[in-house]
């Protein structure tokens, strides 16, 4: 007789909700429950045929983890949903996958947002009103990279999220599964504003890393073997070792970012994009100076007899580290005149110490 009443209970309860992504689902309480068995969530009412019993949740990679055994319902089949990072009056841990402990109120926000229909039509919506709210989905990854409120962004009515910033068409979208919605009090400010999180991409380093230490040590072996060897230290071979010493400087300018990146200030961050941008240059600039060097040498002119090693050497020289530094003055110039606030001025600036350490190279 139990055996059959506890059959009887599970049969209106399914596993997972058959044709419906995880991050299409919101749980749900007991408290929600109606009459009929359907569930009120927020401004709409989901049926049983969309609710199931789920035992772990999907991050960002894709992989499932164990949690406790709970209820949900495929809210989004019935409107458009919007993720938010938190609970209500919680936010998100700096490079931390959780959220912090009840704050003070953080949903005292305007809540209009700019949404895109299907079919291209642009509106202005009121999230609370609205959209349909994900607050229990787990935070998608630790490392979050936050769009100030300056910048547009635009919902899409599939739940994405479009950046007006971003140029390439393959890359100016985020799916749910890879941003959320975090309320932000701006500091010294009574606004608040609702600011997409998004992932930074993963990436493996230490392939990076190892190559880069690698590449030092062969440079500097290299170097070393040219000091050594006197028919070596003629004016090619020179400019060679300040070709290679840019290239180690180079390389241990990404090494340190690869390394610390997420330790730096802001400032210390920009100091090393100018500088390295500087050896990028500096290098660029002696391999030019090796090549017309050499064209000069087999054109057979009198060119190496009329001027010394030391005076060509001379010359060289003022030429690459004047040239390197101009260029250099040129982009820190316009990225202190330029606003990376403006989305009509961003595509036009070097960008150092914006996306990351270095020159940005979209």
């Amino acid at each position: 007789m139990w055996l059959l009443l506890f059959m009887v209970a599970l049969s209106g309860i399914n596993a997972d909700i058959p044709n419906c992504d995880y991050y299409d689902t919101v749980r749900l309480s007991e408290d929600q429950k109606l009459l009929n068995g359907s569930y009120k969530y927020q401004n709409i009412i989901i049926p049983p045929e969309l609710t199931g019993e789920y035992d772990y949740e999907i991050r960002m990679d894709g992989d499932s983890e164990k949690v406790s055994r709970h209820l949900r319902g495929c809210a989004c089949r019935l409107g458009t949903c919007i993720r938010y990072c938190c609970p209500k009056n919680q936010k998100l841990v700096v490079e931390e996958r959780r959220c912090s402990e009840d704050i003070q109120d953080l949903d005292d926000f305007d809540g209009l947002v700019d949404f895109v229909w299907t079919n291209g039509t642009e509106m202005k919506i009121h999230v609370p009103d609205d959209l349909i709210i994900q607050r229990d989905l787990p935070v998608p990854c630790s490392e979050h990279i936050s769009i100030i409120a300056d910048y547009k962004w635009k919902l899409l009515e599939n739940g994405n999220i479009a950046y007006l910033f971003v140029s390439d068409n393959s890359s100016n979208q985020r799916s749910k599964n890879q941003y959320c919605l975090q309320p932000q009090r701006f500091d010294n400010e009574s606004r608040v504003e609702l600011i997409p999180q998004f992932c930074e991409d993963p990436q493996t380093i230490w392939p990076t890393i190892t190559l880069l230490i690698l590449s030092i040590v062969c440079s500097v072996l290299t170097i070393a073997v040219y000091m050594g060897l006197p028919k070596l230290r003629n004016l090619h071979g020179i400019c060679f070792i300040c070709y290679l010493f840019m290239l180690v400087v180079t390389f241990l300018l990404l090494l340190l970012i690869n390394i610390y990146n997420s330790f730096m200030s802001e400032n210390q961050c920009k100091a090393i994009g100018y500088v390295g941008y500087f050896a990028e240059m500096s290098r660029f600039h002696w391999l030019s100076v090796i090549s017309f060097d050499l064209w000069k040498s087999f054109r057979g002119t009198n060119y190496n007899e009329d001027y010394t090693i030391a005076y060509r050497f001379t010359i060289y020289s003022i030429i690459v580290w004047t040239s390197a530094a101009a260029l250099t003055l040129i982009i820190f110039i316009i990225d202190s005149t330029l606003d990376p606030n403006d989305i009509d001025q961003l595509p036009w600036m070097p960008g150092v110490g914006i996306y990351s350490c270095w020159v940005k190279s979209e």
